[in-house]
This record gives C-alpha cells, structure tokens and sequence, in this order.
C-alpha cells in the first residue's frame, strides 16, 4: 500500500489504509512475525487478492492517481504502455503475457474509450501478477 501511494502521489490522509489494511492482508503496525509481512506467495490467497483489489478501486477514483496516468491517453498504444509500467515500477519487470493483456487493454481504450485510461491504467497494472508479487 505505501509504494502505491508513492506511485501515484495519494496522500496518506486520503488512503482509507486504517480499514482498507486488514482486508488486504495486513494490520497497520502488527506484523505477523518479527520478520515482518512476507513476500512473494505469502500475498497469494482469494481473500487477500479481493482486498487489494477493493484498495486498488478505491484508489483508482483519487485524483492524485487519475493524474498520474493521465499522460498516456494521448500517447501510442506502445507508449502508453511502457509509461504505465515505468510509473508503477514495473519496467523491464513484467512477463510477457502481462505486457501484451496490459496493451490490450489500452488498445481497445484507446479506439472508442481513451478517457478510461486515466482513471483504469492504475487498476489494470495494479493487478498483474508481477505487481501483486513484488
């Protein structure tokens, strides 16, 4: 939750993080262990998946994140793409069946709903794999 807030530049007093933390897998200041929140498959569960998914909604509608990704719509298909992975960390980093459903999805934006990108490249690239894994 804080690279996401980094990411997009949403200020922590408008991130919900006090109730939208336990639904994501995590407690603010409880750790599970000494060791901290794990990684990798530790995030891997269809209750921890759905709570990220309801903060990556909630965080979509912001307007520091819709800012973020408001570039893109007037950039190619190609561009638009690798814009959206640099700003969430994800450059070089993603497979390529990742890259291509991320295209697309801003292709088929970008022919008839161009106005979307702004407010959906953040939930899309929010929920691939190499982003839910990191």
């Amino acid at each position: 939750m804080v690279d996401v807030l980094r990411r997009t530049g949403l200020p922590v007093a408008n991130a919900e993080m006090a109730w939208l933390m336990p639904i994501s897998g995590q407690s603010l200041f409880e750790p599970p262990n000494v060791a901290g929140w794990g990684t990798h498959d530790y995030w891997i569960s269809t209750s921890t998946t759905w709570g990220r998914g309801l903060y990556v909604d909630f965080a979509g509608w912001k307007d520091p994140v819709t800012a973020t990704f408001a570039p893109a719509e007037a950039m190619s298909v190609d561009d638009a793409v690798d814009f959206i992975l640099q700003k969430m960390g994800l450059d070089n980093l993603v497979s390529m069946a990742s890259y291509q459903a991320l295209r697309s999805w801003v292709s088929t934006a970008k022919s008839g709903y161009s106005w979307s990108i702004k407010h959906n490249a953040f939930r899309v690239a929010a929920m691939l794999p190499e982003f839910q894994t990191a």
